[in-house]
């Protein structure tokens, strides 16, 4: 195998060869999943949400893979945050006593095509394409008490084309889940 064909294999394989040994480990066991608290998910907020953009490519591509996604994501933004005022939490229907913050996010993802196998060319990576999209997420963190964990409340998705949209229980908000229920990896 040619050293442009073997990159490309890796690149394109890993996200598959994860999925392939964790996904079925993570499916063993209770058929819901268990939370792992661990002092990283009740850290102050600016810390948890750098633990997350850190971790969140490699949450996001497992759940991808699981859904059996085409895109992957390659980059997650810096987060930003905001704290939110008592009468924007009554708005959400959160609680004013407890503490909400709005986390800003981007995501660049990426999905490579392959050339027509019928291809005559002995170039591995003819015919080869790259499709790429930067999303934008808002999300709602909460907590009700400063040792309770951080915990997504709502999540909403924005990009080129895309209007602005709910989407709690899409891939990405379970990908967030899961990196709670493993206790907020740093």
């Amino acid at each position: 195998m040619s050293r442009p064909a073997w990159i490309l294999s890796l690149l394109v394989g890993i996200p598959v060869a994860a999925a392939s040994w964790v996904l079925p480990l993570a499916a063993q066991g209770t058929a819901a999943p268990t939370t792992v608290e661990s002092e990283s998910c009740r850290a102050d907020i600016q810390v948890w949400a750098d633990s997350l953009t850190a971790q969140l490519p490699l949450f996001a591509n497992l759940e991808r893979a699981r859904l059996q996604t085409a895109f992957r994501v390659v980059l997650v933004g810096i987060p930003e945050l905001e704290p939110l005022a008592p009468e924007e939490q009554v708005q959400l229907g959160v609680d004013p006593a407890d503490q909400v913050f709005r986390l800003y996010f981007s995501t660049l993802e990426r999905q490579i095509t392959m050339g027509s196998p019928e291809s005559e060319d002995p170039n591995p990576l003819a015919g080869r394409r790259s499709d790429q999209v930067q999303l934008a997420h808002r999300a709602y963190v909460v907590r009700r008490q400063n040792m309770d964990p951080w915990r997504l409340f709502s999540l909403e998705l924005k990009g080129p084309g895309i209007p602005s949209r709910d989407v709690s229980e899409g891939g990405m908000a379970q990908a967030i889940r899961r990196w709670q229920q493993s206790g907020c990896p740093g």
